[in-house]
């Protein structure tokens, strides 16, 4: 996943509100919502991101790992 500038040139890219963050060392997991749905994104251990802010983010589907919400299965 990319942000701010960088996420534009991504195939897929929009804006959410960072929800939750939780940093894990070496990734910090982000909860937002996409289109009303939960969206949960990995960004680099680093990353300046709190509850409340705005965020530009843009990936490429055919690396992304989705999951469905019921059985928790990779699609």
């Amino acid at each position: 996943v990319l942000t701010g500038d960088a996420a534009t040139a991504c195939p897929v890219h929009l804006d959410s509100v960072v929800e939750v963050v939780e940093p894990m060392g070496a990734d910090t997991l982000v909860w937002t919502k996409v289109a009303g749905q939960d969206f949960r994104l990995r960004m680099e251990g680093q990353a300046k991101v709190a509850p409340g802010d705005a965020l530009h983010i843009g990936f490429d589907p055919i690396r992304a790992s989705i999951f469905d919400k019921g059985t928790e299965e990779r699609l």
